[in-house]
């Protein structure tokens, strides 16, 4: 995922447009990518919503509002971790 494209999913994904999203919104986000990926591939298996909460959860804290900062650093030390 570029640059344009985590700014552009996070925009999208700020329902309440307060700069910054919950650790629902993060997992709403990842849900729909997966399920949209699994469309344009053909892809038929069951999405596991409760690894997707378990990852959200693992990799944000759960009481802190994850601004776009935050996950454009988080984006970067993953590529480059």
């Amino acid at each position: 995922m570029n640059f344009f494209t985590t700014i552009v999913l996070f925009d999208l994904f700020d329902f309440n447009e307060l700069d910054s999203l919950a650790l629902v919104d993060i997992e709403f986000m990842i849900y729909c990518c997966i399920s949209a990926s699994y469309k344009i591939f053909s892809i038929s298996a069951e999405i596991s919503a409760q690894d997707i909460s378990e990852f959200a959860e693992k990799q944000f804290s759960t009481d802190v509002r994850i601004t776009v900062v935050k996950l454009l650093e988080y984006k970067y030390i993953i590529n480059f971790a």
